[in-house]
């Protein structure tokens, strides 16, 4: 083989190391890569940049003409804007994507590693930037910050299946408009890339390839921190044809002695008003919150503000996103002289697996395979990888 012909075969087999190959549909091949949403910018911004660090340098390349590409012997890759043209370490970068692949296979991002590749991607008025990251380490790195780590492995088990089976119906289900399977935020499930968690790492393992599937399709399992013992069938704003399996027709008692089963809080009026103040249009002080509705769940589905001589009508969800003081959407408002008194059931949205719940239920002797067949009626469970 001439000399020419080795550097440009080695020059391949570098590209198929490196490339993650990312799975267009979910259930039919065995390899899969998430891609999450680390960060967006707007691009009429020039004010925004992303550092990328890695002391063996990237390789960058175009996935529209993949031979275009260039190794980049640098430390750190500065990504920004400049009136709308995207930046690479100053240079102007005409396309619409951009690869970046860490030669060691792991990169930081403002102090956080992670493992995988990075994608750049312009569409319409914003650039986002993706982490492309292996299944396995993803649900790895997520059950770090939806789970607790010193709990008993038979909870983390339940816990990795469920947040595994959720990527990957989040990845069979992907929009064709947007360029990322899953944000990094609670949004979805919340990731913040490596780290060493033995017994975390353990849970991952004894569970790995292991999804929940309905009607042969990954189901959608989602979780909250604790149910507050509502009964998921009763919601009235959650579409349960998609996800028959989320519309469990029996409550969780499990949760019933947890510290956030049931929750209070006073808040000063003041601070009420600081909160809030973006969902009007008009300035003014709220003087009176009260619930005007609830459902057959016992979730808040429209509240009644009372701002100056100004009457709001919101959903229960749009106070909850306000007022970080609420925890769920079953709560309750009593003012008391210049304070609100803020109450409630539950951590979270009331659908799914109930972590609370879970733990308690591993301490009465579950299997994690029960703990599921619980939360996700109907499901079933399959190995797909």
């Amino acid at each position: 083989m001439k000399r020419s012909h080795l550097k440009l075969y080695s020059i391949i087999l570098i590209l198929c190391a490196f490339i993650p190959h990312d799975t267009p549909n979910a259930t039919a091949q065995k390899k899969y890569t998430v891609k999450v949403l680390i960060g967006e910018h707007t691009n009429r911004s020039s004010n925004q940049t992303w550092k990328i660090t890695s002391s063996t340098g990237f390789l960058l390349y175009n996935p529209a003409q993949k031979i275009d590409w260039h190794w980049l012997h640098q430390p750190t890759l500065t990504i920004s804007h400049n009136r709308g043209q995207l930046l690479i370490n100053g240079t102007p970068y005409k396309e619409a994507t951009l690869r970046i692949i860490p030669k060691d296979g792991y990169a930081g991002i403002d102090n956080v590693q992670y493992h995988g590749s990075f994608s750049i991607a312009q569409e319409q008025s914003k650039t986002y930037l993706i982490n492309h990251v292996d299944l396995e380490e993803y649900v790895y790195s997520v059950l770090k910050t939806e789970s607790w780590p010193g709990w008993p492995i038979e909870v983390n088990k339940a816990f990795a299946i469920s947040s595994r089976s959720y990527v990957v119906a989040m990845i069979s289900q992907m929009s064709s408009n947007r360029p990322y399977h899953v944000k990094n935020t609670n949004e979805h499930q919340t990731y913040r890339g490596m780290h060493n968690t033995n017994s975390i790492r353990a849970a991952v393992e004894q569970t790995k390839g292991m999804i929940l599937m309905h009607n042969n399709e990954p189901a959608l399992t989602m979780f909250d921190s604790c149910c507050g013992g509502i009964i998921p069938a009763h919601i009235s704003d959650f579409d349960f044809q998609k996800a028959p399996y989320l519309a469990r027709p029996y409550a969780c008692t499990h949760c019933s002695q947890c510290r956030i089963y049931s929750w209070q809080k006073e808040v000063p009026l003041t601070e009420i008003n600081k909160q809030i103040a973006s969902l009007f249009d008009k300035p003014g002080m709220v003087h009176h919150i009260a619930i005007a509705q609830t459902d057959k769940a016992g979730l808040v589905t429209e509240v009644n503000i009372k701002q100056g001589n100004h009457s709001h009508t919101l959903s229960g969800k749009q106070l909850y996103s306000a007022l970080k003081d609420i925890k769920s959407y079953c709560y309750s408002v009593e003012r008391k002289s210049d304070k609100l008194i803020l109450s409630g059931k539950g951590y979270g949205h009331h659908l799914g697996m109930c972590q609370w719940g879970a733990r308690e239920m591993v301490r009465d002797g579950w299997h994690y395979k029960r703990i599921l067949a619980f939360y996700y009626p109907g499901t079933e469970l399959k190995k797909v990888v």
